[in-house]
């Protein structure tokens, strides 16, 4: 039963992924007046590789710190017996 609730959340997410990249594919051409993502892909490849790879360095550093922290988090949190008991007093 978990692997097929499993297969369900991957299709589901595989879906999500496809409606974003579509709708990323249209942001672009929309904001570059391209209707062509070949035309895209072609002012890509003339771009300076090293400079977005420059620019890409401390975003891509922060993510992958965050990502660290947020993984280390989860662990130490399912690791956490929950201690969570429902409040008897009425908050108004």
């Amino acid at each position: 039963m978990q692997d097929v609730e499993k297969k369900l959340r991957m299709t589901e997410q595989r879906k999500d992924l496809l409606r974003r990249c579509n709708a990323i594919e249209r942001e672009i051409r929309e904001a570059r007046s391209i209707q062509d993502m070949g035309d895209v892909e072609a002012m890509l490849d003339a771009a300076d590789r090293l400079a977005l790879e420059a620019e890409q360095v401390e975003p891509r550093a922060r993510f992958e710190d965050q990502d660290r922290r947020v993984r280390e988090l989860l662990r130490h949190t399912a690791k956490r017996p929950t201690r969570w008991k429902p409040s008897t007093a009425i908050v108004p």
